[in-house]
């Protein structure tokens, strides 16, 4: 019986590949061919989204940086976002200054799937302050310049 159990365990999908099939109660607020915006369960922010690939990938330990295919996943994720920002929050005039958009690192995941975080460059929650400043989230610039090319 635990042997069943396990196997059924390994085959229940993540949540978010959930929230991709339509599978879930969330809601896609975008999306693009390769990614999904859906706001957070439990916002930390005024503006608190999250942006995921359609594609499974764990966290950033999957992404390959010598990987061209990888790279447009990024950027895709990327790019839904700022796209989303124009689109639902005009008020934003400067994406780069009045937002933050970064992924946790690995062993710090909330989901074992990558996504990154839009959240108001201030104004932050205790919890996100906290995970600011112990360095739990990469910035979506650092990621990007971590590409070989």
């Amino acid at each position: 019986m635990l042997l069943f159990a396990f196997w059924l365990e390994s085959k229940k999908k993540c949540d978010f590949c959930e929230i991709v099939e339509g599978n879930s109660s969330t809601k896609i607020a975008y999306q693009s061919d390769r990614s999904i915006v859906f706001k957070d369960k439990t916002p930390q922010n005024k503006i608190h989204y999250q942006v995921a690939p359609k594609r499974h990938i764990q966290n950033l330990n999957g992404i390959d940086f010598n990987s061209y295919c990888d790279k447009a996943t990024i950027m895709d994720i990327w790019e839904t976002a700022r796209s989303f920002i124009k689109k639902q929050h005009p008020e934003i005039k400067n994406i780069d200054k009045d937002l933050k958009m970064a992924f946790h690192v690995p062993d710090h995941t909330s989901v074992d799937h990558l996504h990154m975080h839009i959240l108001n460059a201030s104004n932050h929650s205790e919890k996100t302050k906290k995970e600011l400043k112990a360095r739990l989230f990469q910035d979506v610039y650092d990621v990007v310049n971590k590409f070989k090319f």
